[in-house]
């Protein structure tokens, strides 16, 4: 399991999404952000060791970016 907090005062109410994917570029999971902050559980199980990238999205723009290393 993984939790993604997210805090962005600026944007306001506007809804935005967290996208992860594998270094092949492939969509691995979706999450929406309602508000302008919380906290989205993603669970792991099932995906593929390995690194990913995280992409906060806020109405098409980037809000923030980070690596995530999913282990055995």
């Amino acid at each position: 399991m993984v939790a993604f907090t997210y805090t962005d005062p600026i944007r306001g109410e506007e809804t935005g999404r967290i996208v992860v994917r594998d270094l092949a570029g492939r969509i691995v999971a979706t999450l929406m952000m309602n508000g302008p902050q919380g906290q989205q559980i993603w669970d792991t199980r099932g995906i593929a060791p390995g690194t990913n990238l995280v992409r906060y999205l806020r109405g098409g723009e980037l809000v923030h970016a980070e690596r995530l290393i999913i282990q055995q």
